[in-house]
């Protein structure tokens, strides 16, 4: 597969720090409120999901997802998607990382990548590189010259043209869609990931002792509850999809000195949900897919290890083809199995050296 490098790293304008590489740590180890409903067609709007016990009886409709992350700046993929031979892409998922560093250059290189795809919905979240668009930090560490850019940035991506191409930057929280396809589609987004040693230029950072993602009574004895009303998940919501820019611990997060670096809260968040997929990036060597099928029975231990809750785990190494790799989710009902996707395209010489993933997967019709 061919590759495109990633952009130079820019000058940043308006922090107040240096603009020296960021190093990656060495370790990096929503409360009940409605969700926003967003629909794509004059449909009815979407009841919740179903529970498992009727769901099989729902009419369901194949949908294919395709998920990219870590493109950090760079216009195109490494290889022109065709469609020639496969069905049309539903829905495309970026997860973070959208730049180097956040500078309205790279945003705009960036843009025009999604706006490649052909689809007609696209959503997007940042990543920690993203620092113009964490308002909060952006504030923090930008000179006055500077405060400027973080709306500036988000303008772009509300913009009537990223509009018209159907690209959607969301915040954190949950959402329910009626695809084009006639599918209803819920998911989650969260752009916030583990900062454990405290690195500087890292936008949404959390310490990881910090649980964002657990209600009280359901987390991890030594977590400490720093949820907010959107980015606790609920375990009685059924969300087809997650999507966060960092991984999960123990899924798809091993570095390269082979580190677990993954959010050990977001692990309890996902076996305490079990969505369809979560999908993410951040670690580029761990890019790869796996599917997780759960024990029976939802009791949470106090604290959780590699295989605890989990029946059975297999990599998927899916087929690549017409520029992308594609796999198939089975018909497990809602909460049987989750599969996890490490989307991160940047490969370990700063290019984007990995095929995005197709995934097709069934979803209740709308």
């Amino acid at each position: 597969m061919s590759s495109l490098t990633r952009p130079s790293r820019p000058k940043k304008g308006g922090l107040i720090f240096s603009s020296a590489r960021q190093k990656r740590p060495r370790s990096v180890s929503p409360l009940s409120v409605p969700s926003k409903r967003i629909h794509l067609s004059p449909t009815p709007a979407v009841a919740p999901s179903l529970s498992t016990s009727t769901a099989s009886t729902e009419a369901k409709i194949q949908t294919r997802i395709l998920i990219i992350s870590d493109t950090h700046g760079v216009s195109a993929l490494p290889r022109p998607i065709s469609q020639s031979r496969d069905p049309k892409i539903d829905v495309v998922l970026h997860c973070g990382d959208l730049s180097e560093c956040g500078t309205l250059e790279e945003y705009k290189n960036t843009i025009e990548l999604p706006k490649s795809i052909p689809a007609p919905l696209k959503f997007v979240i940042p990543g920690n590189h993203d620092l113009t668009l964490d308002q909060k930090f952006w504030e923090s560490n930008c000179t006055e010259a500077g405060k400027k850019l973080h709306d500036e940035a988000r303008a772009m991506w509300i913009s009537p043209s990223c509009k018209e191409a159907g690209i959607k930057l969301l915040d954190e929280g949950t959402y329910d869609f009626v695809l084009n396809n006639g599918a209803k589609f819920r998911i989650y987004s969260s752009p916030y990931t583990t900062n454990s040693q405290g690195v500087r230029e890292w936008g949404f950072g959390y310490e990881s002792v910090e649980d964002r993602f657990n209600p009280e009574g359901e987390a991890i004895s030594y977590g400490k509850l720093a949820g907010t009303a959107k980015s606790v998940l609920e375990g009685d919501m059924e969300v087809d999809v997650v999507m966060t820019h960092g991984p999960a611990k123990y899924r798809l997060d091993l570095s390269s000195s082979s580190e677990s670096l993954g959010c050990p809260h977001l692990f309890r968040a996902m076996r305490r949900t079990r969505p369809k997929l979560h999908v993410f990036g951040h670690i580029h060597k761990a890019y790869g897919a796996e599917i997780v099928r759960w024990q029976e029975g939802r009791e949470m231990p106090e604290d959780d290890d590699v295989d605890d809750g989990i029946k059975e785990r297999r990599r998927i190494e899916g087929i690549v083809e017409n520029g992308v790799r594609k796999i198939e989710v089975g018909k497990a009902e809602m909460g049987e199995e989750t599969v996890f996707v490490n989307a991160a395209l940047m490969g370990r010489n700063e290019e984007l050296e990995n095929a995005p993933w197709l995934v097709h997967v069934e979803l209740s019709r709308a």
